[in-house]
């Protein structure tokens, strides 16, 4: 006569138990999937926060050198700054981006790359597109000006002042008047 307990002899894991495990593995995976839109996310901001700082010191400093340069009184919303030639990689204009206009308004910078017919293309394909708000204020007249540069990611969106990055400058006149 055999003294084995009846359970004794099965062997394995339960249909139960292999659900459970699969649910809290499922889970997990889920979760770490959740993760890659909002990485994805950061790293699409990271690359305009970069951008940004380049195009705001880019700018910035070129009305500092346009200070040196030409007459106080000429610096005013009426002053464009050109933007760098069409080089890949550099940010270059179109018909509404090949100067910096400081008049107030809210316009389109796009940093674009030439894709050569050779590789394929002829066009332009677009890798950053921002907008900026660039306004000069007459702190001291013929003294001191703010620079004063709003720039928002993309090419469309909220415009608002408090969702934007923004760069300010003062710059003393150095000709004395």
């Amino acid at each position: 006569m055999s003294t084995r307990h009846p359970r004794a002899a099965r062997r394995g894991f339960t249909l139960i138990e292999i659900s459970l495990a699969l649910l809290v593995i499922s889970i997990g995976v889920l979760g770490a999937f959740a993760l890659f839109p909002h990485g994805l996310a950061e790293g699409q901001m990271a690359s305009f926060e970069t951008q940004a700082g380049l195009v705001g010191e880019f700018i910035l400093r070129s009305y500092r050198a346009v200070a040196v340069t030409q007459a106080w009184n000429s610096i005013n919303s009426s002053l464009r700054l050109r933007v760098p030639g069409h080089e890949a990689g550099i940010w270059t204009g179109s018909s509404t981006t090949s100067e910096i206009v400081p008049d107030g308004t809210v316009r389109e910078l796009v940093l674009a790359v030439n894709i050569p017919a050779a590789t394929g293309g002829t066009g332009e394909t677009i890798d950053h597109a921002m907008r900026y708000r660039l306004v000069i204020e007459d702190r001291v007249p013929g003294f001191l000006k703010r620079f004063i540069l709003y720039l928002w990611p993309g090419r469309y969106g909220s415009t608002d002042p408090n969702l934007a990055r923004v760069y300010m400058t003062e710059i003393y006149n150095i000709r004395m008047p």
